[in-house]
């Protein structure tokens, strides 16, 4: 039971950072970026002490009241569970090591631009009409639902082959970061600057489909940037 309230602060937070491109446009990518990133930090610094978790609570929650025209008030219920379990008891769970992390949102960002790409192929998100005039001079109206393929044509495929591109990178880029190999930094950030690409000029439209791939990319890439070694003989 410990466990699953170790998570609560977590999932509170997450839905926060993910708010916020839905939320705020193309602006929001960056502010999620801020907020998941102190967040972390703050937890890492917190350590196993119940005094250091309580000061970095509190650390935490005066950063978000003095940053809530930035978007701290989102974070402030994320803060407050954590003070809640940090105070009453439960171990909140520590934030993953930077290799973790960069693994798990790595696979996430791959997942989630597969999943994008598959939806502008097969989804039908855009409703058309075509008006049609009959011999007697009334108009017909000719309802239907067409892919983003269908839409777009060239343009479309491009942005699709951009995606599964990235995706493709982001796989790679994780298998080598857990290999510890250099290779991976620059994939990362290949994938990133993809996927972001994409959602930030469409950001109104299928770009919002693409948010999740660029944000858990840009995470993979700020939580790759540390010295790698090869693996030992």
């Amino acid at each position: 039971m410990d466990r699953v309230l170790g998570l609560l602060p977590w999932v509170l937070a997450f839905v926060a950072v993910v708010a916020f491109p839905l939320l705020l446009g193309p602006v929001g990518f960056a502010y999620s970026l801020l907020w998941s990133t102190a967040l972390v930090l703050v937890r890492r610094i917190a350590g196993d002490d119940r005094e250091r978790r309580l000061a970095s609570d509190a650390l935490a929650a005066v950063g978000c009241f003095l940053g809530a025209y930035l978007g701290g008030w989102y974070l402030l219920p994320s803060v407050a569970a954590f003070a809640i379990l940090d105070l009453r008891g439960p171990r909140v769970l520590k934030a993953p090591s930077s290799r973790d992390l960069a693994f798990t949102t790595g696979i996430g960002s791959a997942v989630a631009g597969i999943l994008a790409a598959s939806l502008l192929v097969l989804g039908r998100l855009y409703a058309t009409a075509t008006s049609i005039a009959g011999q007697d001079g009334a108009r017909d109206t000719i309802a239907s639902n067409e892919t983003f393929l269908e839409v777009t044509g060239a343009a479309g495929f491009a942005v699709v082959a951009v995606l599964v591109s990235c995706s493709v990178a982001m796989l790679f880029g994780t298998a080598a970061h857990r290999a510890r190999r250099g290779i991976a930094r620059p994939l990362f950030v290949l994938g990133a600057l993809g996927f972001s690409l994409v959602a930030v000029p469409g950001a109104l439209s299928v770009g919002l489909y693409v948010a999740p791939a660029a944000f858990l990319a840009w995470v993979a890439t700020v939580a790759s940037w540390r010295p790698v070694r090869g693996p030992s003989a």
